[in-house]
């Protein structure tokens, strides 16, 4: 009986860490392309990689790896058998007032648009800020039918799309969405909206539309697949 309990109890342990010999396998790794930065807000540049593992459908099948303050820090990513390969790693942005920056990933791209994902350092944990979206991520790019940004808007961020509106191909609107930088979570503080004859968005007025995307002007070191 005991012996039955304690495999039923190895059992219990092992399905709860199924991505833990994944874990340790990236860990042990370090990519070619590292990006520095302090992400951990201490003062001091840290070390950020994106190590795949998989190139197939995997829940583990790459991680984002840290290490910053004498630690090694992970967090899985699901893979998928796609083309471009994602998860890829954009680069680390200032984002906000907070000390530190931010670790910006693209998660998964569609025909046209990508979307990324903001991750955090805190209290020696890799982490994904919440957004208003189902996923967690934000759109940008996109095709002749819509386009999506996302960029600083002083010590906010905002979350922008252009697109087509109706059949006739004269007629567009816009949304554009202000966020604060919480601790964990960005928080929705103000939306506008509006119309135009223009099937591009004016750049210089909606400076988020930039490129390279994402977030063109508070990235601090962008990732060579971006």
């Amino acid at each position: 009986m005991s012996l039955a309990a304690g495999c039923s109890h190895a059992s219990t342990r092992s399905k709860a860490n199924p991505c833990a010999s994944a874990r340790a396998a990236a860990a042990a790794r370090i990519a070619h392309d590292v990006l520095r930065g302090d992400v951990n807000g201490d003062g001091v540049p840290d070390r950020v990689a994106l190590v795949r593992l998989r190139r197939g459908e995997s829940r583990c099948g790459a991680f984002l790896v840290v290490r910053a303050g004498g630690r090694t820090l992970t967090h899985a990513l699901r893979t998928t058998p796609s083309s471009p390969l994602v998860p890829s790693l954009n680069g680390l942005a200032a984002l906000g007032s907070r000390p530190g920056l931010a670790i910006v990933v693209t998660t998964w791209e569609g025909a046209s648009t990508a979307f990324a994902r903001v991750f955090a350092v805190r209290e020696g944990r890799v982490f994904a800020f919440a957004t208003r979206t189902p996923d967690g991520t934000f759109p940008y790019e996109g095709s002749v039918t819509h386009i999506d940004a996302i960029d600083c808007a002083g010590p906010l961020v905002v979350a922008s799309g252009w697109f087509l509106r109706g059949t006739t191909g004269h007629s567009f609107g816009f949304f554009r969405h202000f966020y604060r930088v919480g601790t964990d979570r960005f928080q929705l503080v103000r939306s506008e909206s509006g119309t135009s004859r223009s099937p591009f968005p004016p750049r210089r007025r909606l400076r988020e539309f930039m490129e390279p995307q994402p977030f063109p002007s508070c990235m601090r070191a962008r990732g060579a697949a971006a």
